[in-house]
Formats: structure tokens, sequence, C-alpha cells
């Protein structure tokens, strides 16, 4: 007999008080890790395309977990936002890099306790379908796994022997939690089921993407997730409180500039130029008389005029060496446009190298 519509409305009620994310309640708690959004979509093209697909090879491409870092309590709503840092290090982010330090310096007790308030915090969220003692699933949920319980969950996702983000022969797990408080609560360790259990169509179906908990990092939203309540700016600050990356350049074209003004109001050089007042009219009379001697051996015909056959075979010469660079500039040339045919050759080669390249791809290769 199927359900009536109380027991229907019930189920849901679960899952709205829920909400989008699990938590795990005081007591047992029993959670089958759901495969990633991209697996899933995957799945179903190639059975579509093939009438047949493979879960393990499906799941196996797409990890179904994601890490990453994130600020709480940024601004006045207290939002949670991603921060550009990197799980283990590495990466930028406006709040991490500029804000949280400018408010550690503040001399407002309420800043410091902010910059606390939104220290980055790594990040470690599956999905799950939860089961109740009555046998009854619910889901799909964004599960955030306290710091306790990572190392044991991932090294069920990472086993070697099961596949625990298979809908089909996947396995549930048991995750026990005694304690309400923040110090006093306490997990167990993740514990599977000997059989494995199949996943709910209904369920499956409904798997979301990551992107939804976790957009990609992005300094705009940050800044409107701040608001306009930015720290008093000190001496050499910009605007928002935060010193300009540009500041230390700024400050080296000043440096290089004010050596190049001292030479200006210079009044040394300018006085001590009364004994070098000899100097302009040294450079007047040096060029006079060299000019003098080249002007005079051009007009000169007697010499010249002797050395008629020498002139002569001079010209016949340089008419030599004229041809012979004709020549070699010729060959210059030609070489250039056999390098240039040699090129075009290559090109050409290199062409029909990429269109058998293009040519070899089938419509199986293209990525989905």
């Amino acid at each position: 007999m199927g359900k009536n519509w109380k027991d229907e409305a019930k189920g849901r009620m679960k899952q709205l008080a829920q909400g989008k994310t699990f938590k795990l309640k005081e007591g047992p708690n029993q959670l089958r890790l759901l495969p990633n959004r991209d697996a899933v979509l995957e799945y179903i093209k190639l059975k579509k395309k093939h009438g047949k697909a493979s879960w393990k090879a499906v799941c196996e491409k797409h990890a179904p977990f994601i890490e990453f870092v994130a600020c709480r309590d940024v601004g006045s709503d207290k939002k949670f936002i991603r921060s550009g840092k990197e799980p283990g290090g590495g990466g930028k982010c406006w709040i991490v890099d500029k804000l949280i330090p400018r408010l550690e310096q503040s001399k407002s007790k309420d800043d410091r306790s902010k910059a606390k308030a939104m220290a980055p915090q790594e990040q470690f969220i599956v999905q799950v379908a939860a089961r109740d003692s009555d046998g009854e699933w619910s889901g799909p949920y964004f599960f955030y796994v306290p710091n306790p319980l990572r190392p044991g969950m991932l090294q069920k996702i990472v086993s070697p022997s099961r596949q625990y983000d298979n809908p089909v022969k996947g396995y549930v797990v048991t995750i026990t939690r005694t304690g309400t408080g923040k110090f006093d609560t306490k997990y167990s360790a993740v514990e599977p089921d000997d059989e494995p259990t199949l996943t709910p169509g209904s369920i499956l179906k409904k798997v979301k993407p990551f992107s939804e908990v976790c957009p990609e990092y992005n300094e705009k939203d940050q800044r409107d997730a701040w608001g306009d309540d930015m720290p008093d700016a000190s001496d050499g600050d910009d605007e928002d409180g935060f010193q300009s990356e540009d500041d230390d350049d700024f400050d080296a074209v000043e440096e290089t500039t004010k050596p190049k003004r001292k030479p200006k109001p210079k009044p040394e050089p300018e006085d001590d130029d009364d004994d070098g007042e000899e100097e302009p009219p040294k450079r007047k009379t040096k060029p006079k008389p060299k000019r003098k001697p080249k002007r005079k051996p051009k007009p000169k015909p007697e010499p010249e005029q002797e050395d008629d056959d020498d002139f002569d075979g001079d010209l016949d010469d340089d008419a030599e060496e004229a041809d012979n660079s004709d020549d070699d500039d010729d060959m210059e040339d030609d070489a250039e446009e056999a390098d240039s045919d040699d090129d075009t050759e290559d090109n050409a080669e290199e062409a029909d190298d990429s269109d058998d390249t293009d040519g070899s791809f089938d419509d199986d290769d293209v990525p989905f």
C-alpha cells in the first residue's frame, strides 16, 4: 500500500526543518554519500546515448566533495563567504590580506573582535541523503563535515575497496553525536554498514552542484558583504583604509625625479664659468682650422691630374668591388628568397599537419 498524503507531508516537513544543510543531531545519524552532480549528469547522458552506463566509471571521474576556505560573520549581516585562499596555503583574498590586518591594527576593540570572528576557516563539504529510525529517506543535503570527522570521512571516500558515493554499490555510514554544546560535543568514528544500500532515485535526481554553497571567489562580493564601514585611514592609506598597491611605485618615482631636479638650481657651476669663459672661443676656433684644411685639398686639381691612371684604376677597382658587392647582395637576396621559400614550405607542411589534427577529432572526443 502506498503512502498517503499525510505521510508525504511529514517527510516534507522534516526536510523543510532541516533546510539545505544537514546537521548532526544528538545520537546516531545514518547518512548515504551522494555522487557529484557532474557524475549524475554524465551517467544520464551515456545511458541515453549508448543504452548503458557505469556508475563506477563516472564516479571515479568526479570527486564527491569540495574543500575551500571561507570567512564567517562578514559585515552587518554576518555573511558566510568564500575566501580566495586555498586549503593548505596560497591564493589571494581581500578580507584575509587587506581587511583583517587593518582591523587588527585598529584602536577599536570592536574592530579587533570582528577581525577575530572573520578568521579564515577550511571547509569540507559532501552531499548526503539521510535515513531516519523509521527507514525513511530525505535529502539531498549539503553536509559541512566537522573538523574531527574529516579524516575518517575522507578515508572512506578514497577507499580502494569500496566506492561510497556509488548509488548502487555504496554504503550507509553511521555517525553518533554526544553533547550539544560548543565544548562538550563529541563524535564517534564513521562506521559503515556491512552491506551496500541502493540510493533512492527520487533523491539522486535532485543532487545539486556544489556551486550553490561554494561560489567562486570574488573580491567585489566580499566588499559588498562587508559594506562601507571601513576602518579609519591613516597617513599614506587610501580612502578604504588600505595602502594602495601603487604607493610604493609612486614613492619610487618621486625619489628618482628628485635628483633630476637638483642640477637645475645649482649656482656653483654657473659661477665657476668665469674661468671657463675661455672655452667657448676655443670651441669656435677649433672647428675653423679643421674646416679650412678639409676644403683646401678638395679643389686641388694638379696632384689629382698627375695620377689619372691610378685614379681610373681606383674607380675600376671600386666598380669591381661594387659589382662584387652587388653580386653578394644578389646572392644574399637569393638566399633570403630560398629561406623564405623553405619557410613557406615548412608553414605549408605545418598547415597540412594542423589540418590532419583537426580532421582526427571525432564526436566522441568532444568533452561533455
